[in-house]
């Protein structure tokens, strides 16, 4: 069988066809690695825009609040967000401005949430939004009611809670979003470890419901 030019010139330097396998096979693993490094990277970056996103919409919620005297409550599933505003003892979606449209998040980032030390829930995706339209047949009046799980009053308060924004597997990492009772909000990270354990640790929860 007749060897190409790679081969024979390789061979004629002295190089045996194991050592050849084997420093093919190095390669093909330093590939991989500097393809997991670059993965990790964007994921990282992806992470880092969305939760910086986040924290600075909700400082522009608060003000929004204070400023025209209304209460707004934000809603998040474990993959979006969408702000409301309190009208008539009644929750709406808030659409005064595209910012405060509904966002999802990009696929593989997550929500966890605290809130005022207490586990809460984050809707749980597909069939939560379901429940947000219209069953079929019902009128729009029964419409299902829609409660946020963190106000912002207009007195400039807002209810305590912690929210991580992270991704879990191979790269398990979080940025950690926190607001207080005198309305500051906090954005820290990133860190390394579960978002959703460790956001129960950080407040001292047992357990963050997420379906």
């Amino acid at each position: 069988m007749r060897k190409n030019n790679f081969q024979r010139s390789l061979l004629n330097q002295g190089f045996t066809l194991l050592e050849i396998i084997v420093a093919m096979a190095v390669m093909v693993i330093v590939i991989g690695v500097m393809s997991i490094s670059i993965s990790g990277r964007n994921i990282n970056e992806q992470v880092k825009t969305e939760a910086k996103r986040f924290a600075n919409v909700l400082r522009v919620v608060q003000q929004e609040a204070i400023f025209n005297s209304v209460e707004v409550g934000a809603m998040l599933s474990d993959t979006s967000y969408l702000f409301l505003l309190l009208e008539e003892n009644q929750w709406l979606p808030l659409v005064e401005d595209k910012l405060f449209e509904e966002r999802q998040l990009p696929e593989g980032i997550e929500f966890a949430l605290a809130v005022d030390g207490f586990a809460s829930e984050v809707l749980g995706g597909s069939e939560d939004e379901e429940n947000l339209d219209l069953e079929e047949g019902e009128e729009e009046e029964e419409q299902i009611q829609l409660t946020p799980q963190i106000y912002f009053l207009s007195s400039g308060e807002m209810s305590p809670f912690v929210v991580h924004i992270g991704v879990e597997g191979e790269y398990e990492f979080y940025y950690r979003v926190e607001g207080y009772y005198d309305g500051r909000i906090t954005l820290d990270g990133p860190y390394q470890g579960n978002f959703r354990e460790d956001v129960a640790l950080d407040r001292e929860i047992d357990r963050v419901v997420s379906e």
